[in-house]
């Protein structure tokens, strides 16, 4: 399996082994892979996910 290597402060940066930089510009993924990636382990719901990415949203 690849190393995916993550970095969340400073510059957002995302890289697969020693591969190129990927870019990410959206920044609700950024969020989200920050906020998945400091929770190794624990589940996430939907519920919680929609509640940190969107202000207003209809929990169905």
């Amino acid at each position: 399996m690849d190393k995916l290597n993550l970095k969340l402060l400073g510059e957002f940066g995302l890289q697969i082994q020693e591969g190129p930089c990927i870019r990410v510009s959206s920044k609700k993924s950024r969020a989200l892979m920050g906020y998945l990636a400091s929770r190794p382990g624990h589940p996430v719901s939907r519920v919680d996910l929609a509640r940190l990415l969107w202000e207003r949203h209809d929990e169905q």
